[in-house]
């Protein structure tokens, strides 16, 4: 009869432990819904890094394309014109 109750209070001790590590400890539902919302955010932080090396490779290959590609950049960012060129601005 005896070896009852300790059967019985080891399976409760042991389900107290596992009720606690579940609520608790370190595989708790509130540490690991943590790590998912921080995993979902750098996820979309990886995205949008991807987003922008895509970005730039695209604008090194076209400024690789030739002189054309650097000229037009010049035009439109630096507001450069080029030789013989007369520039006429309408305000």
């Amino acid at each position: 009869m005896r070896s009852i109750y300790v059967a019985i209070g080891f399976l409760a001790a042991l389900l107290v432990a596992c009720v606690y590590g579940l609520t608790v400890g370190q595989g708790s539902f509130q540490k690991v819904a943590a790590l998912e919302a921080e995993k979902a955010a750098l996820v979309h932080q990886l995205e949008a890094i991807k987003a922008a090396n895509a970005a730039l490779e695209r604008e090194i290959r076209f400024l690789e394309s030739g002189l054309d590609a650097v000229e037009e950049r010049a035009r439109y960012e630096l507001n450069m014109i080029g030789e013989n060129e007369v520039l006429f601005k309408i305000n």
